[in-house]
């Protein structure tokens, strides 16, 4: 994993951390030009999975995603970017070989999003927000805390 994004919580009144750190999305760089436009493009039909080097970026990063237990994961290649939130339970993205005693893969359902440079940052922000939105959903703060 190259980059998360996390935050500490720190109580209102003295400031000091009550927390440790809490990461709630993987970002993972690549070499420019590793991310084909053709091997992620199945994957957007209905039932399709991602192929080749596009399907060896996916095994990695929902291997981060079960070991972290975050659903949002990317991947950068400086060129494009692909935002992605996995669906379902953690236990469905176990890594292969403790899931299944091969190294077969199993299809994740994901929800993805091809960003090209020119809507790189203001896609990145938008998923970052909604990522950290979620991860504060899920420890129980308010629509009224998150704002």
């Amino acid at each position: 994993m190259d980059f998360a994004w996390e935050y500490y919580l720190r109580n209102p009144i003295t400031n000091a951390s009550f927390s440790s750190k809490k990461k709630f999305a993987i970002l993972e760089f690549k070499r420019p030009g590793a991310i084909e436009w053709s091997h992620w493009q199945v994957a957007r039909r209905p039932a399709g999975d991602v192929v080749q080097g596009g399907a060896k970026i996916c095994r990695q990063l929902v291997k981060y995603a079960w070991g972290w237990n975050i659903p949002f994961v990317s991947v950068c290649d400086f060129i494009h970017l692909v935002v992605m939130k996995l669906k379902g339970e953690r236990r469905n993205w176990s890594p292969v070989a403790e899931q299944h005693g091969s190294a077969t893969c199993v299809s994740v359902p994901a929800e993805m999003q091809w960003l090209s440079a020119d809507d790189m940052k203001r896609g990145l922000f938008i998923w970052l927000k909604m990522a950290l939105k979620h991860h504060l959903r899920s420890q129980n703060f308010t629509d009224e805390q998150i704002r």
